[in-house]
């Protein structure tokens, strides 16, 4: 019985083991990712969008809780549960309203960011062939 534990070198063909002979043992160390600094732009809006993430799961579960006990203060199971679901469905879908408006919002300022850039670049062009037909 032969030892299963390393390939054969007899079927292995000779650009294969120069292929295997040249790779390195272990893969290198993976670079680690460079930390956002203060001077980056977007910093402040990912801590904005964190906050109203928070304020809107916020917004969930006083949502979910406050019907909760609502329905026990009617001693009453059936509404307890009732309420509860209502309460997340209705706390859901205005925090996904919330962020859906806050993202359109975002993706708005930097569409009429690029556009504004987009335009300025155009009438400096615009501005430059005049003068040179002046010419």
């Amino acid at each position: 019985m032969s030892d299963q534990s390393s390939f054969p070198n007899s079927q292995m063909s000779e650009s294969m083991r120069r292929i295997l002979e040249s790779m390195p043992e272990t893969p290198p160390p993976p670079v680690p990712p460079t930390p956002p600094t203060p001077s980056q732009p977007g910093e402040f809006r990912q801590f904005i969008v964190y906050i109203a993430e928070l304020i809107a799961l916020l917004f969930v579960v006083v949502g979910t809780v406050v019907p909760a006990l609502l329905g026990l203060w009617l001693r009453s199971e059936l509404a307890t549960i009732v309420f509860a679901c209502a309460g997340f469905l209705f706390s859901v879908l205005v925090s996904a309203g919330y962020l859906v408006l806050s993202d359109i919002a975002a993706n708005t300022r930097e569409t009429t960011k690029a556009l504004r850039e987009i335009a300025k670049q155009g009438i400096a062009s615009a501005s430059q062939q005049v003068t040179a037909a002046e010419k």
